[in-house]
């Protein structure tokens, strides 16, 4: 697994600033990772979960959030189809 870890650095640089971090990216370039890397750092600063929102186009991305017991938008347009 490739770490990211300039882009990690990136994320953890603007954490506490009052604006949205978005992660884009073409597919299977990575974006799950990072996100579950930052995630863990998230965690380990006992940020609350009320400050964090997963957004997707998918079930799968819907079972994701429930899982983390973050709240979850869900969008019609993606990868997937339907959401």
């Amino acid at each position: 697994m490739i770490t990211r870890s300039i882009y990690l650095q990136k994320l953890k640089s603007l954490k506490g600033q009052h604006i949205i971090k978005v992660i884009t990216g073409i597919r299977r370039c990575g974006k799950s990772t990072l996100l579950e890397a930052f995630q863990d750092v998230l965690v380990d600063l006992n940020v609350d979960k009320e400050h964090a929102v997963y957004v997707g186009d998918s079930d799968v991305d819907i079972l994701t959030a429930k899982n983390a017991e973050i709240r979850c938008i869900s969008v019609s347009w993606g990868f997937r189809d339907e959401a």
